[in-house]
C-alpha cells in the first residue's frame, strides 16, 4: 500500500482511516506459474481519548506502518 491509498478523518471523538488494500504477487518455479490477487475495502474507527486539534494532524506510512498524530485540543 501507499500513503495515498488511505483516507483520514476526524469524527465525533473518532479518528476514522479508510483505505482499499490491492496485492498483487506472481511467482514462477519451473513448470508452475502462480498469479495471486487480493482487493478489499476496509475501515477503522478508533476512539480518542480527548479532543484534538484535527488542522494540525501529521500521518506518515513507511514500511508498512501508518502513523498519525494529533495534538491534543488546548481548550
Amino acid at each position: 500500500m501507499t500513503k495515498d491509498d488511505f483516507e483520514l478523518q476526524v469524527m465525533d471523538g473518532y479518528l476514522v482511516v479508510r483505505g482499499e488494500k490491492r496485492v498483487e504477487r506472481e511467482e514462477s518455479k519451473g513448470r508452475y506459474h502462480v498469479t495471486e490477487c487480493a482487493y478489499g475495502h476496509f475501515e477503522r474507527a478508533i476512539s480518542l481519548p480527548d479532543e484534538v486539534e484535527s488542522d494540525k494532524a501529521k500521518a506518515s506510512y513507511k514500511h508498512g506502518v501508518l502513523r498519525v498524530e494529533m495534538p491534543k485540543d488546548k481548550a
